[in-house]
């Protein structure tokens, strides 16, 4: 959500059902080969991809371009390599294997940064210089939005005021207008025509 709908055709409303209803899929599905994958069935990849990437999410998606990158996306994130113990989805964001959920904790205050840079969502760090433009403009925005746009209160000038103050200090300023009778004698006494 931070960085917007980079690399879709179409942004979509992917929302928290959409995540805890893959999670649950994933879920059932583990259940069903049993707690020890090597002696039940074995994990069907290609079923968690089809249900996350066509159903799940994909039930939102319409374009068919939107539909490949979903598939692409869940290709990498659900496969099998994801299990073996060097695997990290951006170099600093390792799966913790511990047993204990304590080290889990750990592991995440410890190594995991409050701010996630783009790179861990597959983005350039490109996405993170229009991340941040785009919350300056909507700062910026909000701050001439509040602003007062008439009226005064006790002690204060409008913004009315302020600009024919001004003016009539920039007019004191001028030099006396030019009368061009004046102008033309004074140019005819120094020689000009």
């Amino acid at each position: 959500r931070k960085f917007g709908p980079i690399g879709w055709c179409i942004p979509y409303e992917f929302n928290y059902g959409d995540w805890s209803a893959s999670i649950q899929f994933i879920q059932n599905h583990l259940t069903t080969i049993g707690d020890d994958p090597k002696k039940g069935a074995p994990v069907s990849y290609d079923t968690i991809r089809y249900m996350v990437s066509e159903i799940q999410y994909g039930g939102r998606v319409t374009d068919d371009k939107d539909r490949v990158l979903l598939a692409t996306i869940t290709e990498v994130l659900i496969a099998p390599k994801i299990l073996t113990p060097d695997f990290a989805f951006c170099p600093g964001y390792n799966i913790p294997r511990y047993e204990e959920i304590q080290k889990h904790r750990e592991f995440i205050q410890d190594r995991i940064p409050e701010v996630d840079p783009p790179e861990v969502f597959g983005l350039n760090s490109n996405a993170d210089i229009t991340y941040r433009l785009r919350t300056a403009a909507k700062v910026l925005a909000t701050i001439l939005d509040i602003q007062p746009r008439s009226g005064a209160t006790a002690g204060s000038i409008t913004r009315e005021d302020q600009v024919v103050l001004t003016s009539d200090d920039l007019l004191k300023k001028l030099p006396p207008a030019w009368h061009k009778a004046t102008v033309k004698e004074l140019l005819q006494k120094i020689g000009h025509r």
